[in-house]
């Protein structure tokens, strides 16, 4: 009967739903579960701004200022972007990034610089 193969098709539906949404959750509670670690183990804030656009700021950090902006482009590169932190750490970019991207410790270098000024 039709009717009950629509009905079918409407509880397989409503459950793929159910199925999704329940993913979807458990997929935000990861992210931000991952987000927490990165900052309890690396001392840095992570967030997407746009799809290969990121916003890093330490935990260290004095002022709303104190961040740093990522691009990756097309060819899938790392790009650090112009901010107030990234020209007051010119040193450490041409340093660890001008040759190479040694961006682990490039962040490093800064953690490093912030907690002495922290403290």
């Amino acid at each position: 009967d039709s009717h009950e193969e629509v009905k079918a098709l409407q509880e397989a539906l409503a459950e793929e739903k159910k199925m999704r949404q329940r993913m979807e959750e458990v997929g935000r509670r990861k992210i931000t579960e991952l987000r927490s670690a990165c900052k309890v183990f690396l001392g840095w804030k992570l967030d997407t701004l746009r799809h290969g656009h990121y916003e890093l700021r330490s935990v260290y950090s004095t002022s709303h200022d104190d961040f740093l902006r990522i691009e990756r482009n097309s060819a899938g590169e790392l790009g650090l972007q112009p901010t107030p932190l990234a020209t007051e750490m010119s040193a450490y970019i041409t340093q660890h990034l001008a040759n190479g991207g040694a961006w682990p410790c490039f962040l490093s270098a800064i953690t490093l610089h912030l907690a002495r000024q922290h403290s």
